[in-house]
């Protein structure tokens, strides 16, 4: 079964392969009704699209995927930003902040993989693609000096290292007044890779960040195995949160072989604009 909308996309302006233009046209090649390009710790891309999108046809949702921290959990969580006024000035500084932490993250991933026998720099991975020095970026600077030969050699290095990297300089807290102040509502992105003591989250943990703001959960992702999805659905229904969902498409290694393929129900997209809609209520 093919969706209509997909709500989470990557381009080259992080760490996808194609350019905001190539996934519209591919998208409206599939059919779809919406999309949303959600960049991490960025808005180029979406930026870059939106005059496409309104030129073809295709509803494009701003979005951004933010690389965030919060107390008490040890790794970095993605907290997906959708409807957000992507011009606003707070959100703008808060993406040049964001770049330059994460540049800095890969920087220190690069010092304990050299440290490992493996010697890159981030600057190497700045040649790959100037435009986002992400994890894709070092990679294939790894694999162009002959350090690697696969992308599972890859992920195994990346297994050792990543986790002695800082977490993100911005909060969850933060980012998700960012998001409200942008009118747009801020979403968990892909819960089942968040473990606590090997477990998913608890209603607990979701119950405290929707204290926090938060307005929904991306259930509909194509890592997610069925059981893992209906525990997240189940959550979401009881916190009567907004339930998301999208390919997570980068484009990798050619084509699109995620794009549109999550059997996301087109109801989804109605709640999610009447949401975006629903008016703020400030402390």
């Amino acid at each position: 079964m093919s969706a209509v909308i997909d709500l989470h996309t990557h381009t080259l302006y992080s760490d996808g392969r194609a350019t905001p233009t190539e996934l519209i046209e591919y998208a409206l090649h599939l059919g779809l009704r919406a999309l949303a390009i959600t960049d991490h710790n960025n808005a180029r891309g979406a930026r870059e699209g939106e005059a496409v999108a309104r030129e073809r046809g295709l509803l494009l949702i701003p979005g951004i995927e933010w690389y965030v921290n919060w107390e008490g959990y040890q790794g970095t969580i993605d907290l997906l930003g959708l409807g957000l006024d992507l011009w606003d000035p707070a959100v703008r500084r808060a993406e040049e902040e964001a770049l330059v932490d994460f540049e800095a993250r890969m920087a220190e991933c690069c010092v304990y993989l050299s440290e490992m026998g493996y010697p890159l720099s981030i600057e190497e991975a700045r040649e790959i693609n100037p435009l986002f020095a992400g994890h894709n970026a070092v990679a294939f600077a790894a694999k162009r000096k002959g350090l690697v030969a696969s992308s599972e050699e890859m992920d195994r290095l990346y297994a050792l290292t990543w986790p002695r990297v800082r977490p993100a300089a911005l909060d969850i807290a933060t980012a998700i007044a960012l998001i409200h102040a942008a009118g747009g509502v801020a979403v968990i992105a892909h819960p089942h890779q968040y473990k606590r003591d090997g477990q998913n989250w608890p209603l607990e943990d979701f119950a405290a960040l929707k204290a926090l703001g938060l307005d929904g959960v991306e259930v509909y992702h194509r890592r997610m195995p069925p059981a893992d999805r209906a525990h997240f659905m189940r959550l979401a229904e009881e916190l009567d949160l907004l339930i998301t969902g999208g390919s997570d498409e980068h484009g990798w290694p050619t084509g699109f072989p995620y794009l549109g393929k999550e059997p996301i129900p087109d109801a989804l997209l109605d709640s999610l604009l009447a949401r975006m809609e629903k008016p703020r209520v400030l402390d």
